[in-house]
């Protein structure tokens, strides 16, 4: 499975495409990147979330981040 990943990412990639992922690939660098950053959660689905926490008996998230976005994304 190495040797496969190896010769797709060393395969030249087409004109416009900066490299050749191999399935999981995209998700990984995504997983890596938000680790440290931590992801947005506007504000309706963390009360959403903290409802069915309490609805069920089960302690609520902890943001690591204080900030919530208050807006929605565009």
């Amino acid at each position: 499975m190495e040797a496969l990943i190896e010769e797709s990412n060393s395969t030249p990639a087409a004109p416009g495409t900066a490299e050749i992922f191999v399935p999981g690939e995209p998700e990984a660098h995504t997983a890596e990147r938000l680790r440290p950053e931590g992801i947005t959660v506007v504000e309706p689905t963390w009360a959403s979330s903290a409802k069915i926490a309490d609805d069920t008996g089960v302690p609520p998230a902890v943001p690591r981040f204080p900030a919530v976005r208050q807006e929605h994304p565009a």
